[in-house]
């Protein structure tokens, strides 16, 4: 699968910068595996394929622009924090674009009463 076209690709750069923009093919292939292989019964069910680009928002206000324009060029996006799952949760189907939340990793707020705390998309 190729990357994303010339056009979508501008656009991410724009959102996001160029140091936090990737379509080379080896970055896309990393991207598209998660930390286990895929059990046999279930990889037939899972529509993975090779990612168009992977971004790496550095805040929120890019992450809203970023979805903006994936409704806006109809492109899908597939959100990744560290990839532990083994069973297709975080990979993308062909071309879409990988978000990657690995550097995500504040804990914003706790509510010890409540015992919960409220933390950003990559915190372990």
């Amino acid at each position: 699968m190729p990357a994303v076209s010339d056009h979508i690709a501008r656009s991410l750069v724009e959102v996001c910068g160029e140091d936090r923009v990737r379509t080379d093919r080896r970055e896309r292939k990393m991207y598209s595996f998660d930390i286990g292989a895929m059990p046999k019964l279930v990889k037939p069910f899972v529509p993975a394929g090779v990612a168009g680009a992977v971004v790496r928002p550095k805040d929120e206000a890019q992450l809203v622009e970023l979805v903006k324009l994936a409704r806006a060029q109809e492109f899908k996006l597939v959100p990744r924090a560290w990839a532990t799952s083994g069973y297709g949760g975080v990979l993308p189907s062909a071309g879409a674009v990988v978000v990657d939340f690995s550097g995500w990793q504040k804990v914003v707020k706790i509510d010890r009463e409540a015992m919960t705390a409220r933390v950003q998309a990559g915190a372990i």
